[in-house]
């Protein structure tokens, strides 16, 4: 069933939870997901990032979308659909149009006036769709940028600017930069959880937690319980789901079948930790209830 990303985040928020939000670049992986997410009963932020290199199924990606969020509506439980790191409103607008039920507009490599202008307008052109908006303050950068160090501290989210952001942008939710870096990266320890409990004073809204794969386990834990309320993950994922599928010829039907189950199977398997670190296991049900 389709929400809303607020819906679903401030329900998290309320129970002291988070939510994970995985990528997912082909039909196939799309529907693993979602299968994972109502066998457990999690509520699920099934993210898309527009890419030139997603491995659709069908030539047409628009009809590959649309047949996405049929997927996510037909779940026993809380799908937001939502598109992930955004770099301009055109991109925002064709989702939107394509029905996504939640943008994340990233601008947080401009200055912070830019950040904010950019993010108003993909405020108010969400709004009209009834959608809802993630922002990034603070740059969550790749990892093989950061593979003896941690990111520089211009890069982390400043305390002293998210109030100002949040008032002025009216986001429904902030990824904050606090240490990770999309993809793998050697540092595991790696959260500066001082930072994220002093950001959680002081803003209202949820906040997001970019880059999480490897990223220590009690760490995201400990994140968490600090006020993250939305955890993306992909490089995990995406590792086990090709892992899974590479030593394995495929010559009939039975080795396709094989291979498939092999796949949904590591996936499963790491999806479900996320799970447990967020708390979001059985908690579906407290948003089909208030729905």
């Amino acid at each position: 069933m389709l929400f809303t990303l607020s819906e679903i985040l401030k329900q998290a928020q309320k129970k002291q939870y988070a939510v994970v939000a995985p990528d997912f670049f082909s039909l196939d992986f799309a529907q693993i997901l979602l299968d994972c997410a109502s066998e457990h009963h999690a509520p699920l932020i099934l993210s898309y990032c527009h890419s030139e290199f997603n491995t659709f199924e069908l030539d047409d990606i628009d009809q590959c979308i649309h047949i996405a969020r049929e997927l996510s509506d037909k779940q026993n439980v809380p799908v937001a659909l939502h598109l992930d790191h955004a770099l301009d409103i055109n991109i925002v607008h064709k989702y939107l149009d394509l029905g996504f039920t939640s943008v994340m507009i990233d601008a947080s490599m401009r200055s912070f006036d830019e950040n904010v202008k950019i993010t108003q307008k993909v405020v108010s052109l969400a709004r009209t769709y009834h959608a809802s908006v993630e922002a990034e303050l603070g740059h969550v950068g790749n990892g093989s940028d950061y593979l003896v160090s941690d990111p520089s501290a211009e890069e982390l989210t400043n305390p002293m600017q998210v109030k100002e952001f949040v008032n002025r942008t009216e986001v429904d939710a902030l990824a904050v930069s606090i240490g990770t870096q999309h993809g793998f990266y050697r540092v595991a320890d790696c959260l500066h959880l001082d930072l994220l409990e002093e950001i959680a004073h002081i803003s209202n809204i949820p906040l997001v937690l970019h880059g999480t794969s490897g990223t220590d386990h009690d760490q995201i834990r400990q994140a968490v319980q600090r006020g993250i309320c939305k955890l993306n993950v992909f490089t995990e994922l995406f590792t086990a789901y090709q892992q899974a599928s590479l030593p394995m010829p495929v010559n009939n039907l039975k080795d396709v079948n094989e291979r498939n189950l092999t796949r949904r199977q590591a996936v499963f398997k790491k999806l479900n930790t996320y799970f447990e670190l967020s708390s979001s296991l059985g908690k579906a049900k407290d948003l089909l209830n208030i729905a």
